[in-house]
């Protein structure tokens, strides 16, 4: 058990937020001065209150990643299908770097998803279309292109 006041916990919790300064939360909290918010922050009590806040924070942020994982993954089937506007093009390295990292963040990854390609054959495009289509886009702008290459 965490042995510390509610002006105390208080006084942590706003020096977590970060919106003020040590000064500014000693006058919230109804401390002399900054140095009384130093003070709290040495206490052993203190640190393990912080500890405690962090797990919460981090198990709040894996639940909320996992809730959303099936949105990334659906995204990333649009984007793998061919299912994106022109105008997004430039935005797709950047969306997918992130559905990556919510992927990964909600304990999925490459390891452990299998992505099955169900269109027709004759509807699928070939490796050599889709190397060409890269090479079309890079001549066009150089910045906004991943660089692919075909596996051996």
């Amino acid at each position: 058990m965490i042995n510390l006041s509610d002006k105390e916990r208080k006084a942590i919790e706003l020096v977590l937020e970060g919106r003020l300064n040590r000064s500014e939360i000693a006058e919230e909290c109804g401390y002399a001065n900054r140095s009384s918010i130093y003070k709290i922050l040495q206490k052993e009590e203190a640190k393990e209150y912080m500890q405690q806040i962090a797990e919460r924070s981090v198990s709040e942020a894996v639940a909320i990643l996992k809730a959303n994982a099936n949105e990334a993954a659906r995204n990333l089937v649009k984007i793998a299908s061919g299912d994106i506007k022109a105008e997004d093009k430039q935005t797709v390295y950047a969306l997918l770097q992130a559905i990556n990292s919510v992927l990964e963040k909600s304990g999925l990854s490459s390891k452990n998803i299998t992505l099955n390609d169900l269109r027709e054959k004759e509807a699928n495009v070939s490796d050599e279309d889709i190397l060409t289509a890269i090479d079309e886009a890079r001549e066009e702008d150089l910045d906004n292109v991943i660089d692919i290459r075909k596996a051996k």
